[in-house]
């Protein structure tokens, strides 16, 4: 190879190695789509909620009504509740019911090992024997309806309280709400479920339609769940 060659041969290599200088360091990663109600699957996202609130043990709840009740002791119809969880056996609410025709405010207290329910009459705290999971369990409620939901629909995202959500709809059978102590099987209702889009927790879930055959086909149970992991003193009443 004469000079003339190998200096051309130099040139060559020159600028294959500048070329990969300024090719050769590393790709930037694609960007991770954002999720769309194209993208997201409402069965999957039913199963993720479920999941996630299977880890949660303390959280603030209000469950309202409209065109109906649902009962909890004592033939007392709850038309109103709002209270906070601590855990799986703890428990405290106030409750605004109905005692056939009669309207009153009463409270909730259960503990591990010991329950107590304000008498609507006297407002008088009287040990009761009832349990969480026998009286009204909405953690464990909430997660029933994610894992046996059948999903119709995916909606928003919508603000609860100042979090996104997504909004499922689906269709339960109204045996799957043994939550509610008053459920039958064999009545078809209507879900709206509010997750959250950055953190898959269960902000709201409504039900439209009734879980027994005494109930108007009007009727809406809505729960809002809030102030997840916050720690709340549920005590023996005074």
């Amino acid at each position: 190879m004469n000079a003339l060659a190998r200096l051309a041969a130099l040139a060559a290599l020159v600028a294959a190695s500048l070329l990969l200088v300024a090719c050769g360091g590393e790709e930037e990663p694609e960007p991770t789509p954002t999720p769309t109600e194209e993208t997201i699957d409402p069965a999957e996202l039913l199963l993720e909620a479920a999941e996630r609130m299977d880890a949660v043990e303390k959280f603030h709840f209000v469950l309202d009504h409209v065109d109906g009740t649902s009962e909890i002791v004592q033939g007392i119809q709850m038309v109103r509740a709002e209270g906070d969880i601590g855990g799986t056996e703890l428990l405290q609410a106030e409750i605004d019911g109905r005692l056939g025709t009669l309207a009153f405010e009463t409270g909730i207290v259960v503990l591990p090992d010991e329950g107590w329910l304000r008498n609507p009459l006297t407002q008088r705290w009287q040990r009761e024997n009832i349990t969480v999971s026998a009286l009204f369990d909405p953690q464990q409620g909430a997660i029933a309806l994610m894992r046996t939901a059948t999903a119709t629909g995916l909606d928003g995202p919508e603000d609860v309280n100042g979090v996104e959500c997504w909004v499922v709809e689906a269709t339960t059978d109204s045996g799957e709400l043994a939550f509610f102590r008053n459920a039958q099987a064999g009545f078809t209702v209507a879900a709206k479920v509010w997750i959250g889009v950055d953190d898959p927790l269960v902000h709201r879930i409504e039900l439209i339609g009734p879980i027994n055959p005494g109930e108007l086909d009007t009727i809406v149970r809505r729960l809002e769940l809030s102030r997840f992991g916050q720690d709340v003193d549920i005590v023996p009443p005074r």
